[in-house]
């Protein structure tokens, strides 16, 4: 994919900068990690880039960003008030019907119980 199909799904404010990610696209793994080493997201660049180069497909990536969404959003059980919860139970619970929805595919594909296990992320 070239750089400028990528480029109008970004949003900026986030902790790292739009042209970052834009440069970043084309390199390899080994440059990502060190270009965002001190990024929050490093550890799951490195346990989602390693599963591509092992596994050969992004479903371990899309694995480790559902386990960092999810890992974020407990922090809105400490707020006793606010929309914070009322967008983490949603978010939430559009994980847990995505999940339901991956597991009930990988079914009827006739997937090993294995092979699906590796492909769920963690629950809340």
């Amino acid at each position: 994919m070239d750089t400028r199909t990528f480029e109008p799904y970004l949003i900026d404010g986030g902790y790292i900068k739009r042209e970052d990610l834009t440069q970043t696209f084309v390199l390899p793994l080994d440059e990502v990690l060190q270009r965002f080493q001190f990024s929050p997201y490093r550890s799951l660049l490195e346990r989602g880039g390693n599963a591509i180069e092992k596994e050969g497909s992004m479903v371990g990536l899309e694995r480790e960003i559902d386990n960092y969404i999810v890992n974020f959003l407990r922090l809105a059980k400490y707020f006793t008030f606010g929309l914070e919860i009322v967008i983490a139970y949603a978010i939430l619970r559009q994980n847990e019907i995505k999940t339901l929805r991956l597991i009930l595919a990988s079914k009827e594909k006739g997937l090993a119980p294995e092979v699906i296990k590796e492909r769920i992320p963690d629950a809340y």
